[in-house]
């Protein structure tokens, strides 16, 4: 696994860019890792372009330990966003159930995309164009038609 994070205060932004095989440990010390970093910020939003990495040796019980590991210490971060970018269905599936773990108990907002343009879109507050949207979970209307 290759990790390379940037920080862009100006745009208070986290980008990190994962590469290559993904193992349950090494992904959960690199978590612990930035949150223990006295360079943590928590009110930077991040964006996690893991469309390079290979998550098929992570299983469900430890996506569900990783997205409970960050649903505890998402206390600090306050309203910021974080965006996670895959590339093929079987990330798009695993983020996705790490983004129903996490998102109903954080305090800022998780969404999975397919696309890096719409990610940053997502997170600066600039509003989805047509064919462009997330890939998050669909929310009934609050007054459905009859």
């Amino acid at each position: 696994m290759n990790v390379e994070t940037q920080m862009d205060a100006a745009k208070s932004l986290r980008t990190h860019k994962v590469k290559g095989l993904i193992n349950f440990k090494d992904f959960s010390n690199l978590l612990k890792g930035i949150y223990n970093s006295a360079d943590f910020d928590p009110n930077l939003h991040s964006l996690w372009d893991v469309r390079d990495a290979d998550f098929s040796a992570v299983t469900p019980p430890e996506i569900r330990a990783l997205a409970e590991y960050v649903r505890a210490n998402w206390d600090m971060k306050r309203k910021n966003k974080a965006a996670i970018v895959v590339s093929g269905l079987s990330d798009f599936g695993i983020s996705r159930m790490y983004e129903q773990i996490l998102g109903p108990a954080a305090t800022g907002k998780v969404m999975v995309f397919r696309n890096i343009k719409t990610a940053w879109d997502w997170i600066e507050g600039k509003p989805a164009t047509a064919g462009q949207k997330a890939v998050g979970p669909k929310v009934p209307d609050s007054n459905p038609p009859n």
